[in-house]
């Protein structure tokens, strides 16, 4: 299975794919919001053949969705009808904050950030598994 995370926002979109097995996520790149990012971004998952997509859920300190969700869910229905591929939603709580403290440019942090969503998401995943896997 290939992952593709996104760090949605209104003027950069933040991408980041995971490795191999799944384990460690790793900034790709990062595009601009204008009227070509879906356009992009469909024909990196195409490119990448991307299984599934995991798009940060922006929301406050008290879980109340942020103004940028109502356009990162109309982001996720154009990739709904443009890849036959899943999409979920993962917390994006302090992504930037976090992918601010990793060293690189500043000019990656959405890249850093779209990564520190997808490890998130991949580390949940897996400790799901594992929890199965014990039952």
């Amino acid at each position: 299975m290939k992952f593709l995370g996104i760090d949605y926002g209104t003027k950069r979109i933040g991408l980041a794919t995971a490795d191999s097995q799944n384990k460690i996520a790793t900034p790709l790149k990062v595009i601009d919001n204008d009227g070509d990012a879906l356009k992009e971004v469909v024909e990196v998952c195409k490119k990448k053949k991307i299984d599934t997509i995991v798009i940060g859920e922006s929301k406050d300190r008290s879980g109340r969705e942020n103004p940028v969700m109502e356009h990162a869910k109309e982001f996720a229905n154009g990739l709904i009808n443009s890849l036959e591929t899943n999409i979920v939603f993962a917390d994006e709580f302090g992504s930037s904050v976090a992918a601010k403290r990793q060293p690189g440019s500043p000019m990656h942090v959405d890249g850093s950030a779209a990564a520190v969503i997808l490890n998130r998401y991949l580390n949940q995943r897996d400790e799901k598994n594992d929890e199965n896997s014990n039952s």
